[in-house]
């Protein structure tokens, strides 16, 4: 099921997804914010300009990743880093695809573009969570099979070849959103200056 993409479905518009158990330590909640000032009692809310319509992403911390991030006492958020929060729940990546890479034979060519296929299709409907599920269900399902090959490899006297690596970051099938990354860092440094000045006011 994590490598297929007939049963995928995008979120809707205006849609907020939940990541995470409700009881677990570190939940995402991301909101496509189409609309604003919303009251459900009257029905009535103010929709975004195309310019204004934006993502939302909160992070609730509890229990042991709230212990190891924040401060005991309420008084000491001045000394909290926020910048910290980015790295570990606020990091945002890329997919990547083979593209335009030229292949030695036109099978191995043609397998890549299939696979570029379904890892786009993959990410237009689950974005990276998804697509890194798939990922990782393809990554293993091919140790798997290598594993198996390897004996009758040796007694015919072949090798495997290596497994060429998409991109060089730690996830070898994403690269790092830079531009995003670097807003959420200057948000981030704002948010620890507005905390830092309301203390002392």
């Amino acid at each position: 099921m994590l490598i297929e993409t007939e049963w995928d479905h995008a979120p809707y518009s205006d849609a907020t997804i939940n990541i995470g158990d409700i009881k677990a330590d570190v939940r995402w909640r991301i909101m496509d914010k189409t609309i604003d000032t919303q009251n459900r009692d009257t029905g009535t809310f103010k929709a975004l300009a195309e310019k204004d319509k934006r993502a939302r992403v909160e992070v609730t911390l509890t229990g042991d990743a709230l212990s190891e991030i924040c401060p005991m006492y309420f008084q000491e958020l001045t000394e909290l880093n926020f910048t910290r929060l980015q790295a570990r729940y606020f990091d945002f990546v890329l997919p990547t695809v083979s593209g335009k890479v030229v292949h030695k034979t036109r099978w191995r060519q043609a397998v890549a573009v299939a696979r570029d296929r379904q890892r786009i299709a993959k990410f237009r409907k689950t974005g990276g969570i998804g697509l890194k599920a798939m990922d990782d269900a393809v990554t293993e399902t091919q140790k798997i099979i290598r594993k198996q090959s390897l004996p009758d490899m040796h007694n015919r006297g072949l090798k495997l070849p290596a497994k060429k690596r998409i991109a060089m970051g730690v996830s070898q099938t994403f690269v790092a959103y830079e531009d995003l990354n670097e807003r959420v860092l200057t948000a981030l440094r704002s948010l620890g200056e507005r905390v830092r000045k309301g203390f002392l006011k």
